[in-house]
């Protein structure tokens, strides 16, 4: 079934991308210096759990230019923002929030 490997491949390059994010997000972005595993731990899941809801937000804004008729590109690039800002936002405010190296 075409649509089922569709799903599956978009699922796998979900959790990659949101795997690579979190990699250099806590190394590179936030300089974070979790300690056990119960933090660390704690520190995956919100990471993931933000990034489900944001792509959630993504679709849907995609979705409400199709029921509204706006430019699905126009659509993309704003709804690509929105994601952007909440994603530094929550990883800012909620998932790294321990670390304060970054202003």
């Amino acid at each position: 079934n075409d649509s089922l490997r569709v799903n599956i491949s978009e699922i796998i390059a979900f959790i990659a991308g949101v795997v690579f994010a979190y990699i250099t997000n806590k190394l590179y972005v936030f300089n974070s210096k979790t300690t056990g595993k119960k933090d660390l731990f704690r520190e995956i899941a919100s990471f993931f759990s933000c990034r489900i809801f944001t792509e959630i937000i993504s679709i849907l804004m995609m979705n409400a230019a199709v029921w509204f008729s706006i430019n699905d590109i126009l659509m993309k690039v704003v709804s690509n923002i929105v994601v952007i800002i909440l994603n530094f936002v929550f990883s800012k405010i909620l998932i790294f929030k321990g670390n304060k190296n970054l202003k």
